[in-house]
């Protein structure tokens, strides 16, 4: 499993029903994903967050006071999660079981 679809199930599964806005730091995903890719980079997963900023499902915060970033869940990238929409190529999402 790569890391974007590690970020991508992370960053945009949300924790409970209803409209929240899910937001998290590059650290959170970080230790989230170690336990699968021991040797995961922070830079490896910024390149992953600026792809999943690219394909428009979160907004990435860059704080210019401290070097740490920040994402933050979209409407698109909810409904991606909830199979409301289709899946584009280069993102992995289960299949849907239910």
């Amino acid at each position: 499993m790569g890391a974007i679809s590690i970020c991508a199930k992370f960053l945009i599964e949300p924790v409970a029903p209803g409209p929240s806005i899910i937001r998290t730091t590059e650290t959170i995903i970080k230790n989230a994903i170690e336990p699968v890719m021991l040797d995961i980079t922070l830079l490896e997963i910024r390149r992953e967050l600026d792809y999943l900023e690219d394909r428009e499902l979160l907004a990435v915060e860059r704080s210019r006071v401290v070097p740490v970033w920040s994402a933050k869940i979209n409407r698109l990238g909810v409904d991606l999660v909830e199979y409301t929409v289709p899946c584009d190529p280069g993102i992995a999402r289960p299949e849907k079981w239910w």
